[in-house]
């Protein structure tokens, strides 16, 4: 080297598993005509609740609560007006102890302001007001959680993130303050851990809109970004999915044309912090030119129900429609449906689930005046013989060498036979022992009086399966229901394996010294090191970085300890260099200098290092940030034959040099080299696995413009030798980290 002196996504392919039908059916219901839109619904005490809005005052737009019979879809009783100063919109109901509402009050006088209210209905009926938060400008609450017995309720005042904490009668409003920047939350859930997810949009200074997550905690009031999408906006978020949160969104990609977007967010226990989600993202439709997400749930069988309103796009109706789009990640494409009333279409619509199905709440689009509509679905599964497991492909990290696997299993029969279970691991089939649990189930919307129970079984299946390290393998759960033989969607996962690193810094040189190559090598091993319950179970680091301790015996006494370890076939070992070297007697050689001597030693690259290194019964990779070692490399082959397990990547090809600059304070290889494995190598915008071609493919693109952007006419471009077994396997895992 020369000195100038001034986390791959691995595709799985599902097979087509059969979509469910629906049978529509729109319920007339004798107050229609006094409501504009119905906004919401909700299971209370075996009835359904619906509220919306309408104008049954003199001047005023009032909030209307209507409860259904669970049974014939019909009233029980006149609807209750909630008439308050102002116009008054209402967003969300959610069952708990009675009903929540939340919504927005217009500014009814110049002695009162616009607010985001939070009111409460009891069980009998009473409409209690809980609280009004006013807002100079505009103020709204969009969706309401109940977690722990708290009532969460989300969305902005004055353009910033707003949140209502109500416990125990006492309401307080936390804010998120961010200069420069609006912030609205327009959905709140809950994940199996027990984390309050707010997904919502911000815009910038130029007011281009972002999908944005943030992690809430209630007793602080604690606001934390764990998710940014750039282009897009959140609209629905369902609870529990896959042990974290499913959002539905729409993107806009493209020009005039809106996307359904969905991503599921998935906390990384087994990381040292807790700071790190896991995100996937998948865009199922793109060629709508207006659409509007309102609602996404899970279904039994695992599939996604996603609600919302299309304009201008049903060929029946040149107005808006009510939307459906159901999603299974075995699926190439989503299910999409629209549905419109005789009066041409609807336009918003939320939905739940129930004995009958699902049922729709919306408003019409095309009368004029506006007028609630009600449709009900019945959701009916084809028994194809899949047995889906939970949630989106995202790749689980297994830091032992089993996994215990715990899956729900839905059976539309009731005759699922758990001793016929068994599991295909990467197409192959294997019995292991599984134990099998009968659970009921319960709506993710229930809570303490506020009970649905469907009409299906589940069971809780569990196992524990072995897992190869540095591999990922496939699981498929196949068994017998009543006879007929049935298969689930694919899962995989990932063995974490043990890193073994050996890093040399060595800044000697007779003439001219290197200043940074003993940085490099403390950042190669700070890096491994936080990789350990991240990419790897275990890591172990052996590092040389001061003249007086790098010398042929010292390095061949650290590799010949490192060979003596127990390896696994999956495991890793890493062997970094950054030095100046040299072509002796046509071998490539790093130079060394012993205590009280003035003659220069060499360590020979072959002999010293690359004998004992190719031995290691696990994947071996070798960086070289060293003058001429592309040359020394390219010599050697004649002697080293190119092994297809062991991968060398030299910071420059035959006939170049390498460089350093105290701009990067480091080589200019190893500052690459930095960049890729930190995350700039992962093709995704979100967490990936970073593969060796990655790696490569980045130093070669980038190596170049790093040197150049010093030195304009000097060539340096990273080559590669052997590994053609290591390029595509898995390396390092780089989640995408978010800042407050």
């Amino acid at each position: 080297m020369s000195r100038i002196c001034c986390i791959v996504m691995f595709m799985v392919s599902f097979a087509l598993s059969a979509q469910p039908t629906l049978t529509e059916k729109w319920v007339t219901l004798p107050f229609f005509k006094e409501v504009a839109a119905f906004k919401d619904i909700a299971k209370v005490e075996g009835n359904w609740w619906l509220v919306g809005e309408g104008n049954n005052g003199p001047t005023a737009k009032d909030v209307v609560i209507a409860k259904l019979n669970a049974s014939t879809l019909q009233p029980e009783g006149p609807p209750n007006w909630l008439r308050l100063p102002g116009e008054q919109s209402v967003h969300a109901i959610f069952p708990y102890r009675g009903c929540w509402l939340a919504g927005k009050r217009g500014a009814p006088d110049s002695r009162n302001k616009a607010g985001a209210w939070l009111a409460h209905i009891s069980i009998d009926e009473k409409i209690l007001l809980d609280t009004v938060f006013e807002a100079d400008k505009s103020g709204e609450f969009l969706d309401i959680l109940v977690a722990d017995s708290v009532v969460i309720a989300v969305g902005s005042l004055d353009g910033q993130l707003a949140v209502a904490v109500s416990d125990k009668g006492a309401a307080r409003l936390f804010r998120l303050s961010q200069d420069g920047s609006t912030t609205q939350g327009r959905a709140i859930a809950q994940s199996a851990g027990g984390d309050i997810i707010i997904a919502g949009e911000s815009r910038g200074k130029k007011g281009n809109p972002s999908l944005t997550v943030w992690h809430f905690t209630p007793t602080t009031g604690r606001f934390r970004k764990i998710f940014d999408r750039p282009a897009a906006s959140a609209h629905a978020a369902c609870t529990e999915f896959d042990g974290g949160v499913a959002i539905a969104g729409i993107s806009y990609d493209s020009p005039f044309k809106a996307g359904l977007l969905l991503i599921s967010l998935k906390k990384w226990n087994n990381f040292p912090t807790d700071s790190i989600w896991a995100a996937n993202e998948s865009v199922l439709a793109s060629d709508n030119p207006s659409l509007r997400i309102h609602n996404v749930m899970q279904m039994p069988d695992s599939n996604l129900i996603i609600t919302g309103g299309s304009s201008n796009y049903h060929p029946a109706a040149n107005c808006t429609v009510f939307f459906m789009a159901i999603y299974n990640g075995a699926w190439e494409k989503p299910m999409v449906r629209y549905f419109a009333d005789k009066s041409g279409g609807v336009a918003m619509s939320t939905a739940r689930m129930g004995k009958q199905g699902l049922l729709l709440a919306g408003a019409s689009g095309c009368s004029g005046k506006g007028e609630g509509k009600l449709l009900q679905l019945k959701y009916e599964k084809k028994n194809t013989g899949r047995l889906p497991f939970s949630g989106l492909a995202l790749p689980a990290v297994v830091m032992e060498d089993s996994l215990s696997l715990r899956e729900q299993v839905y059976d539309p029969t009731a005759n699922l036979q758990v001793d016929q279970l068994y599991l295909h691991i990467n197409g192959h089939g294997a019995r292991v022992p599984f134990r099998g649990e009968k659970i009921s189930f319960e709506s993710p919307y229930s809570l303490e009086n506020c009970v649905v129970k469907d009409e299906f079984q589940l069971y809780r299946i569990s196992g524990n399966v072995p897992l190869r390290r540095g591999t990922f393998d496939t699981l498929q759960l196949k068994g017998s229901i009543a006879g007929t033989a049935y298969e689930s969607r694919i899962k995989w996962v990932y063995g974490a394996p043990v890193l073994h690193l050996v890093a040399i810094g060595n800044n000697y040189d007779k003439v001219s010294p290197l200043r940074y190559a003993s940085d490099d090598a403390r950042w190669i091993c700070g890096f491994f090191q936080r990789q350990t319950g991240i990419s790897f179970r275990d890591v172990n680091i052996d590092l040389l970085d001061h003249e007086a301790v790098i010398n042929k015996d010292k390095v061949r006494a650290v590799l010949e300890l490192v060979a003596a370890r127990q390896f696994a076939p999956g495991d890793v070992f890493v062997f970094f260099i950054s030095s100046h070297c040299g072509i002796v007697d046509g071998r490539l050689k790093f130079p060394y200098r012993r205590p009280g001597k003035y003659e220069e030693y060499y360590i020979d690259f072959e002999s010293d290092i690359f004998d004992i290194i190719k031995n290691l019964p696990c994947r071996k990779f070798i960086f070289l940030d060293a003058c001429q070692s592309g040359e020394g490399i390219a010599n050697d082959l004649s002697t080293i034959p190119s092994e297809p397990d062991v991968l060398m990547v030299t910071s420059c090809e035959l006939g170049e040099k390498s460089f350093e600059h105290e701009v990067w304070k480091h080589g200019a290889f190893t500052y690459e080299l930095k960049a890729a494995l930190e995350g700039a190598a992962v093709a995704s915008l979100h967490g990936s696995f970073i593969t060796p071609a990655d790696v490569f493919r980045y130093l070669e693109q980038n190596t170049p413009v790093r040197v150049n952007s010093v030195l304009p006419r000097v060539v340096q471009k990273p080559a590669k030798y052997g590994g053609e077994n290591l390029l595509g396997s898995a390396f390092i895992f780089v989640p995408k980290k978010h800042d407050q």
